[in-house]
């Protein structure tokens, strides 16, 4: 059987998921297995760095047969800039500079439009 992320290799591993009582049975190849372990080496060290802001969510991206740890990949990146022009607007705030705090917040508002649209 065909890994089901690459489409490529045989799956020599099943990840069985288990989110609010559906199950996934997900048959991958070796090297879809070490993206994923790195992908979620990332997001828990994420997590230990509380780079994820109350306002952020973690998402479950649908397999659709891609390379699906690149495609979160940009998710990643756009959430991280946008939680660090987020501490970049709070500090501004703190230190009372109201001017860049507005303009950070335009930026903010901005990347996060831009991210939708991925």
């Amino acid at each position: 059987m065909k890994c089901q992320s690459c489409g490529k290799n045989e799956a020599e591993q099943r990840l069985y998921i288990n989110i609010l009582g559906q199950t996934a049975d997900v048959k991958l190849c070796a090297s879809c297995i070490r993206r994923l372990k790195v992908y979620v080496a990332g997001m828990v060290e994420a997590l230990r760095l509380n780079e994820f802001s109350d306002e952020s969510e973690l998402y479950i991206i649908k397999h659709n047969n891609n390379n699906f740890p690149d495609e979160i990949g940009e998710q990643v990146r756009v959430r991280r800039r946008l939680n660090e022009l987020r501490q970049q607007m709070r500090d501004a705030v703190a230190a009372e500079d109201y001017e860049a705090a507005a303009s950070l917040r335009d930026e903010i508002e901005t990347e996060y439009e831009k991210g939708l649209q991925k």
